[in-house]
């Protein structure tokens, strides 16, 4: 069976969240800055818009880490990454 990313759902309207309220919610740690918002999510660069958070974790093939330069150059506004993925940005 192939797995493939489902198709990207995207709201019509979206409420820009600010990233320090995600990483709270969600236990995450880092540097976050307290005036970046979020208007969406993605771990696919192809379908990363100007203001996702990436989301950069292991794939099939390779980890999405590898991909973060892509993600910043489409306007992520922020990666979310694994230990994994930190060592490979870093």
């Amino acid at each position: 069976m192939k797995e493939s990313i489902p198709p990207i759902l995207r709201p019509d309207h979206v409420s820009p969240v600010r990233l320090v309220e995600l990483a709270a919610q969600f236990g995450l740690t880092g540097s976050v800055d307290p005036q970046v918002y979020a208007t969406g999510i993605s771990m696919n660069t192809n379908d990363l818009r100007a203001g996702d958070l990436f989301v950069a974790m292991p794939g099939l093939k390779s980890h999405g880490a590898k991909f973060v330069g892509k993600a910043l150059e489409a306007g992520a506004c922020a990666v979310v990454t694994d230990a994994s993925g930190a060592k490979l940005i870093a």
